[in-house]
């Protein structure tokens, strides 16, 4: 059901100047994602949006052979997760579907196995009598590159005493059939193999403690190694094993960056060795272990879609990728299994990204696909970089993107990210390039509380919501106009997730400062989220990041300060949401409506947290359109 109550409606069309590109170029669902290159090198899975719907393409590289489509989605019911080659025959499909289970709402994900021509469908977790239906049933911790009829998944068939237990099954990608090979145990988050592809380490979060154990190659039994509780500097991350079955490389802090260390399991203190390590911000995401060198290589950094490698040969490769594609980032996306043929994403926050076939022995590079076709010759504005000094003289990085041939004081948005222990980077953003293309400057920063930047960075902000976080984005606002960039009287903050709470909470504690605001799926009551989390299992690590004082988390949520908001507010949010309970956007609205404010409401019909429905997102934007065209115009626009 699509809910739209205006508190006070008006009916506007704006004017769109010829250098104003439709909506739809920016805000349908990207063109072509997730491609997955074949094992022999020779087929292209990927995810491509047509008329709305998503669907599974396979193309044929070289050959005459049309692109066959193998499966559809309209993202209301269900959402393609991930896609991957089990083996040259048959792709794995992950899809994820908003659901309840026990009256509480949930995220489930199921998983099928397809031949490449959309024949031989198999349900990949057949269920017995016995067995409860899996949560989560997409968790594939192993390929088995030489078993070309098996993969390996984690898969929680059973409970005890209320606690989901999780076991190591063997499960055959042509009939779904399954041998365990590793005992069910509670609390698990994750199981690990080694490159031998033997069960060798788990990590179990129990009451906001984490526990990572592993195992000798020849014994059953798993040993404790680290054990530490959330949001600790001790924390550390395994992200795989080496050659050596006693070589583990984990993510931990070093002189407060997260850099990647090699474990020695044989040694009796686990004697660490540093391996790569950045100067100023955290190395982050997964590693890379090349099985034709037959060791690691490298890390794909996946916040910023960087690859940080330091093996000589494929160093060697990503100069000479550099140098053929020098305007772009350019993040390998697949290889085949000898590693001579790949995909990469060719991107840049001008260039929102080309899909490319590479031969290496070839040494070609053929564009197949593109993320977002309709803005190929649009003129997208770069970001440049900033630092501005906040109130307590801590410096605070981010970017600023101003339209083409701007002059004097513009009406400027102040774009807070999510997370909020996440990160705005350079890289292409579509909400960002359209602001800019309809004559807005935005400014976007990664506050105290943004990942990637340090560990006393990411810790200012933990439990200071309403005060560090909320100072640092009321600084680079005005930081803006004493720059001279934004005017005063035109200033708006827009932000999805937690960047739609800092709207709210921006309008409510900074009346004089912001002329309007936009949430999407923001949160409004901390408090209401502490209580809810108390039903899930990272309960304590939502009390860990936003605190556990009533008084104090009363303060920090914007529904139980509506009377202070002077600024029309917008908020949309998605009817099915299970990141941000729509409770969030109702409960805001309703506050905002009986303090007799200025608020427009719009829920989306089937909306998730992430606009995955071509027909929402389309929605949303025209909505913020509409509404930053009335409330940041240099002259008030007649109601009508």
């Amino acid at each position: 059901m699509q809910r739209l109550v205006l508190t006070f409606l008006v009916l506007f069309i704006p004017q769109v100047s010829p250098a104003q590109v439709p909506v739809d170029a920016f805000a349908s669902l990207p063109r072509e994602v997730m491609p997955v290159l074949s094992p022999e090198g020779q087929k292209i899975a990927s995810v491509v949006s047509l008329y709305g719907q998503q669907v599974v393409l396979v193309r044929s590289i070289g050959g005459k052979e049309k692109p066959k489509l193998i499966y559809r989605t309209d993202n209301k019911k269900s959402r393609i997760q991930w896609l991957e080659w089990a083996n040259s025959e048959r792709l794995l499909i992950a899809l994820r579907a908003p659901s309840k289970r026990f009256g509480l709402d949930t995220t489930e994900t199921r998983l099928a196995s397809i031949v490449y021509d959309g024949t031989g469908l198999v349900n990949m977790v057949p269920l017995k009598s016995n067995e409860r239906i899996p949560q989560f049933q997409d968790d594939v911790i192993d390929l088995l590159p030489a078993d070309s009829d098996h993969v390996l998944m984690s898969l929680a068939l059973s409970s005890t005493r209320g606690k989901l237990i999780d076991g190591v099954y063997k499960v055959n990608v042509n009939t779904g059939k399954r041998k365990r090979v590793q005992s069910p145990t509670a609390d698990i988050l994750q199981w690990q193999t080694d490159r031998f592809h033997r069960v060798r380490l788990n990590v179990k979060l129990k009451r906001g403690i984490t526990t990572i154990s592993v195992r000798d190659p020849n014994e059953k039994k798993f040993k404790v190694l680290w054990r530490f509780p959330a949001g600790s500097p001790e924390q550390l991350k395994p992200i795989g094993f080496g050659r050596d079955p006693n070589a583990l490389y984990v993510l931990a802090y070093h002189n407060d960056y997260k850099a990647v260390f090699r474990v020695d399991l044989a040694s009796a203190d686990l004697r660490r060795e540093l391996v790569f390590a950045l100067p100023d911000a955290d190395v982050q995401g997964q590693l890379w272990y090349s099985s034709v060198a037959g060791e690691v290589v490298g890390v794909r950094d996946q916040s910023s879609d960087q690859y940080y490698i330091w093996h000589e040969d494929y160093l060697a490769f990503s100069k000479g990728l550099s140098k053929a594609l020098p305007d772009t980032d350019n993040t390998l996306m697949s290889f085949s299994a000898d590693e001579r043929r790949y995909v990469v994403l060719a991107s840049s926050d001008t260039r929102p990204g080309d899909l490319l076939y590479g031969d290496r022995d070839l040494g070609t590079l053929t564009t197949f696909g593109q993320l977002y076709p309709k803005l190929n010759d649009v003129g997208l504005v770069e970001k440049q970089a900033i630092t501005y000094e906040a109130r307590d003289g801590v410096s605070i990085p981010g970017y600023i993107s101003v339209p083409r041939q701007a002059t004097g004081k513009l009406p400027t948005i102040i774009l807070p990210h999510g997370g909020p222990a996440t990160k705005v980077t350079k890289s292409f953003s579509y909400w960002t390039q359209f602001f800019v293309n309809r004559g807005y400057a935005v400014v976007e920063m990664n506050f105290r509380g943004s990942d990637g930047l340090g560990y006393s960075h990411l810790q200012a902000g933990t439990g200071s919501w309403a005060d560090q976080i909320h100072n640092d984005i009321t600084d680079g606002a005005r930081w803006a106009i004493d720059s001279g960039i934004a005017d005063p009287e035109r200033v708006c903050i827009v932000g999805g997730s937690f960047g739609g709470y800092a709207a709210l909470l921006g309008v409510a504690l900074e009346p004089n400062l912001y002329a309007c605001a936009v949430a999407f799926a923001p949160l409004s009551d901390l408090l209401s989220l502490k209580r809810k989390s108390r039903l899930y299992m990272n309960s304590e690590l939502v009390e860990a990041q936003i605190g556990s004082d009533t008084k104090a988390l009363k303060r920090s949520s914007p529904r139980r300060m509506a009377d202070r908001v002077q600024a029309p507010v917008l908020i949309i949010h998605g009817e099915k949401d299970r990141v941000v309970d729509v409770k969030h956007g109702r409960d805001m609205h309703k506050a905002l409506r009986r303090a007799d404010k200025v608020v427009t409401y719009v829920e989306l019909e089937d909306g998730d947290h992430y606009l995955s429905i071509e027909e929402n997102r389309l929605q949303a934007f025209r909505l913020m359109e509409d509404f930053l065209a009335r409330h940041l115009s240099r002259k008030p626009l007649p109601a009508s």
